[in-house]
């Protein structure tokens, strides 16, 4: 039940970060104008530079939102890969063992 939820609730959380937080933090320091390929690549390049910006200013809390950001959005990416993995490893251990 937890995973559905996270699943739900990342993506939204992290489009709504992207363009309520870090877009404008970008614009208010003069960067984000580079517009990617497809809105994810914008979002990234946004992230880093926001990240950037906010290590040169010493910006404590958005160091940790874009690292909260990057964090959200890896596990979201990864997380199905590991479940997979998971799976097989267990269904080859039962398999093993005669089950």
């Amino acid at each position: 039940m937890m995973i559905i939820i996270f699943f739900s609730l990342v993506p939204p959380l992290l489009v709504f970060t992207w363009l309520l937080v870090i877009r404008p933090y970008c614009l208010r320091n003069g960067q984000g104008y580079t517009p990617g390929i497809t809105w994810f690549s914008t979002m990234w390049i946004d992230w880093q530079m926001g990240s950037e910006i906010a290590k040169a200013k010493g910006d404590r809390g958005m160091v940790v939102l874009s690292r909260i950001f990057v964090i959200l959005g890896a596990l979201f990416i990864f997380l199905p890969y590991l479940f997979m993995l998971l799976s097989v490893a267990v269904g080859a251990l039962m398999f093993s063992m005669g089950f």
